[in-house]
């Protein structure tokens, strides 16, 4: 069996959410460097871009999604 990273995982656990599965949201861990990069790339911002939204809406990865597409419509 192949492990999944934890990125993988994370976007694993995304995925799922989005197509209606029980999986708990996914949360950024704003104090590991290394998922402030991972997700900062994947949602096309500066990490210091996703830190200042955090900070407004908190860690879900759900939220942040919701809240950069509502602002690039």
């Amino acid at each position: 069996m192949m492990m999944r990273t934890n990125h993988e995982s994370k976007a694993y656990t995304l995925n799922a959410k989005s197509y209606g599965l029980q999986e708990e949201p996914v949360l950024i861990d704003v104090n590991d460097d290394a998922d402030l990069v991972y997700w900062a790339a994947r949602f096309q911002v500066r990490v210091a871009e996703l830190k200042n939204i955090v900070e407004v809406i908190g860690n879900s990865v759900i939220a942040i999604n919701k809240f950069l597409q509502a602002k690039s419509a």
